[in-house]
């Protein structure tokens, strides 16, 4: 568990626990695992975690999930509304203001979501109200004057097309909607319902001002005992609820005691390292999970324990502190460091090449001041390498 720092660019700074780091004296661990790992990775090895409750945390996973959906969705719905807008250019329309104020406001909420990245939870849903209102006004507009004209034409049969349209447009956007945005099944509910009653609207809306609709609708029933557009948002809101329940899971998952697993940092012999969060005080740390074919038995945590203890006690400043350490109610060993940001040796190395021999002496010092510490407590660290 060794920081060191340097003042040049590339600067390291970095838990290097990341990669297998024991300190223990007895066998060498085994090889790191390079193949890369990810949060699954939890309840392969650690299958009987005993884990907690905290609702303002979910909302800020819910938070970060939603702002990368809602970047993606505006992203794809930029892209369909500006070739709809190129495709009509040689029409004259008396949509062409609106359609650009709606491109306006998807581009603005696109470009907030990649420039801003720490929008609150109800910042991020207004944006995505208003998103969804713009896009749903569009098509809801477009339809209208679609569906009116072929009325006072009197042709029925484009008529009913434009309608049966207007209804396929509907259930795209609330099944879009459904998949793209996290929600809880009251709120899916609340906005899709809402938007697949609107082709319902508009036919009720022509009844009352285009007596030409009325009369075609008099020689062709418009009327559907199902609409589409209420299978689409039915179909929205149970999947928004099945999705939410598995995220809820999955977040569950990366919860230990008073702490929430984060990212992946690096996975060893040994377990794997995790960037955390400290649920009541919000303290950003490290957390290494022992594995459990590791950490088996009452001997293994023991010596785990004493460890973890002795490490506690070091103090040179490139030493990596010693926060907490623990076990769950169901035997999984943790222990929780400082979080220190950066890159490793390794990674400096390869992005910026060979370094100069005055800045290895540098940093070298500062592993030999660390480990001379550690060594005199009988500590002896087993993976000396550049990306530790």
């Amino acid at each position: 568990m060794i920081g060191v720092t340097a003042d040049m660019p590339g600067g390291l700074n970095q838990n290097v626990d990341s990669e297998g780091v024991d300190w223990d004296a007895a066998e060498p661990e085994p090889a790191d695992d390079d193949s890369g790992f990810s949060i699954t990775a939890i309840t392969r090895f650690f299958p009987r975690l005993q884990l907690g409750k905290n609702r303002s945390s979910f909302s800020s996973d819910t938070a970060n999930v939603l702002r990368g959906r809602l970047q993606a969705y505006t992203l794809i719905t930029l892209l369909v509304l500006v070739l709809g807008f190129l495709a009509s250019l040689g029409n004259d329309t008396p949509l062409r203001v609106f359609r650009v104020i709606v491109l306006l406001i998807m581009a603005t909420a696109w470009w907030r979501l990649r420039r801003h990245q720490d929008d609150s939870l109800i910042t991020l849903r207004f944006i995505e109200t208003t998103c969804v209102i713009a896009l749903v006004s569009q098509v809801t507009a477009m339809a209208w004057l679609r569906i009116d004209g072929f009325a006072t034409a009197g042709d029925a049969a484009s008529t009913v097309g434009a309608t049966q349209f207007l209804h396929t447009l509907i259930a795209v956007v609330v099944l879009t909607y459904g998949m793209f945005i996290p929600n809880s099944w009251w709120r899916a509910a609340s906005i899709s319902l809402p938007i697949a009653l609107v082709p319902i609207g508009v036919v009720f809306a022509l009844r009352s001002f285009n007596p030409d609709f009325v009369t075609i609708e008099q020689t062709v029933d418009l009327s559907k005992p199902i609409p589409e557009t209420l299978v689409a948002a039915v179909i929205a809101i149970t999947g928004s609820q099945m999705i939410q329940s598995v995220r809820r899971e999955a977040f569950e998952a990366k919860r230990l005691g008073q702490y929430t697993l984060l990212d992946p940092i690096g996975s060893g012999g040994m377990g794997d390292v995790y960037r955390a969060e400290h649920r009541m005080l919000k303290r950003p740390c490290a957390i290494k999970l022992v594995r459990s074919d590791v950490s088996d038995g009452e001997t293994a945590i023991q010596r785990f324990e004493a460890e973890v203890q002795a490490t506690a006690e070091l103090s040179h400043w490139n030493s990596i502190e010693v926060y907490d350490y623990g076990r769950t109610d169901e035997g999984t060993f943790y222990y929780v460091m400082e979080l220190l940001p950066g890159e490793n040796l390794e990674q400096i190395v390869k992005q910026h090449g060979p370094m100069p021999p005055g800045r290895v002496v540098h940093l070298l010092v500062q592993v030999c001041d660390a480990l001379t510490e550690a060594h005199s407590r009988g500590l002896i660290h087993r993976d000396i390498k550049p990306a530790n």
